[in-house]
C-alpha cells in the first residue's frame, strides 16, 4: 500500500462576529494559556493551505494539497446561522495523503456537522477554545516563518482528525456549524472571513445566504463584496456574491435591516483620532409591503424627448420609437406624458403633459409613427423645451432623453447647455439621460443626470436599444419616496452641523423599489446623534427619525467605511475636474488648465486620498509601480495632473469616454470595499489591481522588499525607524496580542518587511530565516 503523507490543510474561512475588546472580569490569554499543557497538541503537519495565498510546506519530501475552490452557504432564520461549509482539495501527488482541516469560526459558534468523501478512519472535528486555539496558530506560524496566519490570532478554531485525499484526485470536505448572531438595532450580520492577503493565486468563493425572518426583511447589505440579491417574498432574501466578488478578498460581511412602519436604517462607524471622531456610513431601507393604493398615490409626469437626427436613422430609431411607446403604454391612467422630439429643430406631441388614457396612447402612436430622423442635433433647444413645459402639480416630474450623438445645431457649448439647462428646470424634472453609440459627450449626459437626481444609461453599438430602455423603465415607475432631505440634530434637538461633515452624497436621491440609501460622511466628537429623514412618501410629507449611539456604533473593524468614503469622494473630484473641461477654451489650453488653482487643489486631495485609503483609479493606477516614488510627491503630483488633463478633461466623445464614465459612474455609487480596485480599461476589459494590500483600516504599497505603511508614504526616503521587531520576537508576539483587542490583526500578516505606523512610532518589522521565540526582539535602528 502506498504511504500517506500526513497534511494540514489550514482554511481561514470564518471570523468572530462578536468584538474582539476582552469582557471586562475575564481573564487574560496568558493566565488562560496555563489551563492547559501544551505538549499535548499535536504537531502541525508536513504541509499548510493558506486560501488565496498558496500551498506552503513544512518538509521538502512531500507535495502540497490545494484548495481548489470554496462552497459557503447558510441558512440564516430571525438571529440564528446554520453555516455550511464545502472546501474543494486537490492532490497533485501520486500518494494517497492524510490531511487534518483548521477552521476559525465565530465565539460561540456550535459544530453540528463535519463529513467528507471516501473510505477511512471515522473523522470527528473538535472545537478548541480560543487559548489552544492561539498556540495552535503560533505553533505553525512559526514553523513556517510566515505571518499569514496572524490575521486569524484571536478565533475559536475547529480541528479535525486525519481523512485521506486519493492520489492524483479530490477530496470534500464538509463542516457545518450554527451561530447565534449580534444584533444591533434592527440589523443582523452574518460573516464568514477569508484572508486579506492577495499574493498569489486567489482561490473562487462561492456563497449563498438565505435570510428568513418573522418580520418583512427591508433592505440586505454587503459593506464587503457585491451581492446579488432574489427575493421570494418580504420575508424571505437570498444573497448571492457576485462572479466578480467570488475572488475579492477580505472577510464577507452580509447585513440586514427588519422593516418597520416606513423606513428602516442603521449605522456604522470607524473611528479616527486625527478628525476627533471617525466615519460613519448611514444605511437606510424602504419598507416591502406596499399596497396598490399606496403606490397609485405616487403619480409620474414623463417628458420624453427624442433625438431624431439623420444618424438615428434606420433600426436604431426603430427601436427607440417603439421604447417609447413601451413607456408611454407602461404608465398607469391619469399619469402624464409628453413627447418631445428633436432634430436641428424642436416639435412636440402637445404643448403640454396630457393625462394617459387609451384615446392618448392610440394618439401618440400615430404621432410617433409619422416622425423620420433627418438634421442635426439640438440638444440645448431640446432640453429647453422639455424642462420648460407646464408641470401637472402633485406627480414626480422626469425627463427622459434620448441621444446618440454631440450637440451640432444650435447652442454646441457644453458649459453653456448645462448651465441653461439648470436655468430653465423651474419643475425640479430629473434627468434621466440615455446615450446610443459612442459619438456621444459623455460627461455632459452625465452631469444633466447628477444635477437633477437622475441617471445616465448607455448602449454601445449593437446593443438592443429597445431591451436597454426596458429596463430604464422600471425606474420610470416612479419612486417611493422623492425629494429626500437629511438633518442631523445633536441630544438637545438642535441641528448638528459642526459635528457631522464631508457627506457623500451631498444631496439624497429618489428612492425606488428595492432601493437603499448608503450615506458616508465624518463625524466629530462620539456623543449620540440622531439621523432625520424627510421626503414625500408615497404622496404624503413624512419624517423618520433614527437615534444612534456614536460610541456604542464604532469598531475598528469597520475600516471599510472610511475607504468606501474615500472611493466616492475620489468620484467627486474627477467628476469636478471633468466638467472644468466643458469650457473648449480651458480644455484646449493645457498651461492655463494646468495653472487652475482648483484643479490643483482637486489633484492633491486625489493623490492623498489614494495614498491614504489605497484606492486606485485608471488616473493613479501608477502609485502602485515600482517605480514610482512616493518619498517625494511634487513629480507624482504632475503625474497625476496630467493623467487627469487626457483622461478626464480632453477624452469626452467616443470609446474612451464611455470608459471612464462606466468607471465614473460606479466610483460614485460605490457601497463595497473593492479592494482589488477593480475599474474597466480603455477596451471595457475589467482591470483588477493586487499591488497595493489592504490589512484591516491600514493601506500598504509595496517598494522593493518593504511594505510601507500608506500613513508613512511621503516622508523622505530613507524612513527613519524608530523600533525593529524580529518577526516571532517577544515584542512581535505582545505587538499582535495588541492587534487582536483591536481587530487589526491583518496588519502583522502579511509576508515579506513591513514598516508600520503603532501610536506615531514607525515600526520595522524583520523576518529572518530562523524567527527567535523567546528574546526581548527589540533593538534600535543603527
Amino acid at each position: 500500500m502506498r504511504a500517506l503523507v500526513r497534511t494540514v490543510l489550514t482554511l481561514v474561512l470564518l471570523a468572530s462576529l462578536a468584538p474582539f475588546a476582552r469582557p471586562q472580569g475575564s481573564r487574560s490569554t496568558t493566565d488562560l494559556e496555563r489551563t492547559f499543557d501544551a505538549a499535548s497538541i499535536p504537531r502541525p503537519a508536513a504541509n499548510v493551505v493558506v486560501p488565496q495565498v498558496r500551498a506552503a510546506r513544512l518538509r521538502d519530501d512531500v507535495r502540497g494539497i490545494a484548495i481548489q475552490r470554496v462552497y459557503v452557504t447558510a441558512q440564516v432564520v430571525r438571529q440564528v446561522a446554520t453555516t455550511t461549509m464545502d472546501i474543494v482539495l486537490v492532490n497533485t501527488d501520486d500518494r494517497a495523503q492524510e490531511a487534518e482541516l483548521l477552521v476559525p469560526v465565530p465565539d460561540g459558534a456550535v459544530v453540528r456537522g463535519f463529513d467528507f468523501q471516501g473510505v477511512g478512519a471515522e473523522s470527528s472535528a473538535r472545537l478548541l477554545p480560543m487559548h489552544e486555539a492561539r498556540f495552535t496558530y503560533d505553533s505553525i506560524v512559526a514553523e513556517l516563518e510566515d505571518p499569514a496566519l496572524l490575521e486569524f490570532a484571536g478565533h475559536r478554531l475547529v480541528r479535525t482528525s486525519v481523512f485521506p485525499v486519493p492520489p492524483k484526485g479530490e477530496q470534500r470536505v464538509r463542516l457545518v456549524y450554527e451561530t447565534v448572531l449580534r444584533i444591533t438595532g434592527d440589523r443582523i450580520e452574518w460573516t464568514v472571513p477569508k484572508s486579506e492577503s492577495l499574493v498569489g493565486g486567489w482561490v473562487p468563493w462561492h456563497v449563498e445566504v438565505d435570510f428568513r425572518a418573522d418580520v418583512p426583511i427591508s433592505t440586505i447589505y454587503s459593506p464587503t463584496h457585491e451581492i446579488e440579491l432574489t427575493r421570494d417574498a418580504p420575508t424571505h432574501v437570498v444573497a448571492r456574491l457576485t462572479d466578480a466578488a467570488a475572488r475579492e478578498p477580505g472577510s464577507i460581511r452580509i447585513s440586514y435591516l427588519l422593516a418597520g412602519a416606513g423606513v428602516a436604517a442603521s449605522l456604522w462607524a470607524h473611528p479616527d483620532a486625527r478628525i476627533g471622531g471617525g466615519r460613519f456610513l448611514f444605511l437606510a431601507g424602504l419598507p416591502v409591503e406596499i399596497d396598490r393604493s399606496q403606490r397609485e398615490a405616487m403619480k409620474r409626469e414623463v417628458v420624453l424627448v427624442l433625438d431624431r437626427s439623420g444618424s438615428m436613422n434606420g433600426e436604431k430609431f426603430d427601436q427607440a420609437r417603439a421604447a417609447a411607446l413601451q413607456v408611454v403604454e407602461g404608465l398607469r391612467d391619469g399619469e402624464f406624458f409628453a413627447v418631445v422630439d428633436y432634430s436641428d429643430q424642436v416639435s412636440m406631441f402637445e404643448p403640454r403633459p396630457v393625462a394617459r388614457t387609451r384615446e392618448s396612447v392610440a394618439e401618440v402612436r400615430r404621432y410617433l409613427d409619422t416622425l423620420r430622423p433627418r438634421g442635426g442635433t439640438a440638444i440645448d433647444d431640446a432640453l429647453a423645451v422639455a424642462l420648460s413645459l407646464d408641470h401637472e402639480p402633485g406627480t414626480v416630474p422626469v425627463v427622459f432623453f434620448l441621444t446618440d450623438g454631440v450637440p451640432t445645431a444650435g447652442e454646441r457649448r457644453e458649459a453653456v447647455i448645462r448651465e441653461n439647462a439648470q436655468r430653465v428646470n423651474v419643475h425640479g424634472r430629473r434627468i434621466y439621460s440615455f446615450g446610443v453609440g459612442h459619438d456621444l459627450n459623455f460627461p455632459l449626459l452625465d452631469a444633466l443626470a447628477n444635477a437633477t437626481r437622475g441617471f445616465a444609461t448607455y448602449v454601445s453599438p449593437g446593443e438592443d436599444v429597445e431591451v436597454a430602455v426596458s429596463e430604464v423603465d422600471a425606474r420610470l415607475r416612479g419612486p417611493i419616496m422623492s425629494d429626500v432631505t437629511l438633518r442631523v440634530l445633536d441630544e438637545d434637538g438642535a441641528e448638528a452641523r459642526h459635528r457631522v461633515n464631508d457627506l457623500v452624497p451631498r444631496e439624497l436621491p429618489d428612492l425606488f423599489e428595492d432601493d437603499q440609501v448608503v450615506l458616508l460622511g465624518a463625524y466629530r466628537g462620539h456623543a449620540p446623534l440622531t439621523f432625520e429623514v424627510s421626503g414625500n412618501f408615497l404622496g404624503e410629507q413624512r419624517t423618520f427619525t433614527f437615534p444612534f449611539d456614536v460610541a456604542a456604533a464604532e469598531d475598528t473593524r469597520n475600516g471599510f467605511v472610511a475607504r468606501i468614503w474615500a472611493s466616492r469622494r475620489i468620484g467627486e473630484l474627477v467628476d469636478l475636474v471633468r466638467q472644468a473641461g466643458a469650457d473648449p477654451a480651458v480644455a484646449s489650453d493645457a498651461t492655463r488648465l494646468a495653472e487652475d488653482a482648483a484643479l490643483r487643489e482637486y489633484t492633491r486631495e486625489i493623490l492623498e486620498l489614494s495614498l491614504q485609503h489605497g484606492v486606485l483609479t485608471e488616473y493613479t493606477s501608477f502609485l502602485a509601480l515600482e517605480g514610482t516614488d512616493l518619498s517625494d510627491l511634487g513629480p507624482v503630483v504632475d503625474e497625476l495632473r496630467d493623467n487627469l488633463l487626457v483622461k478626464a478633461v480632453r477624452q469626452r466623445v467616443g470609446r474612451d469616454a464611455q470608459t471612464r464614465s462606466t468607471n465614473q459612474r460606479a466610483r460614485i455609487a460605490q457601497v463595497a470595499s473593492n479592494r482589488f480596485n477593480a475599474y474597466r480599461d480603455e477596451t471595457g476589459r475589467l482591470v483588477q489591481s493586487g499591488a497595493v494590500r489592504q490589512a484591516g483600516d491600514r493601506t500598504f504599497f509595496r517598494r522593493g522588499e518593504l511594505w510601507i505603511d500608506s500613513r508613512l508614504v511621503g516622508m523622505p526616503a530613507p524612513i527613519r525607524v524608530d523600533h525593529v521587531v524580529r518577526f516571532g520576537s517577544k515584542m512581535h508576539r505582545e505587538l499582535v496580542k495588541r492587534l487582536v483587542d483591536e481587530g487589526r490583526t491583518g496588519v502583522f500578516s502579511i509576508r515579506g518587511k513591513v514598516i508600520v505606523d503603532v501610536d506615531g512610532l514607525v515600526v520595522l518589522i524583520t523576518v529572518p530565516k530562523r524567527a527567535p521565540r523567546d528574546e526581548d526582539g527589540t533593538s534600535a535602528p543603527g
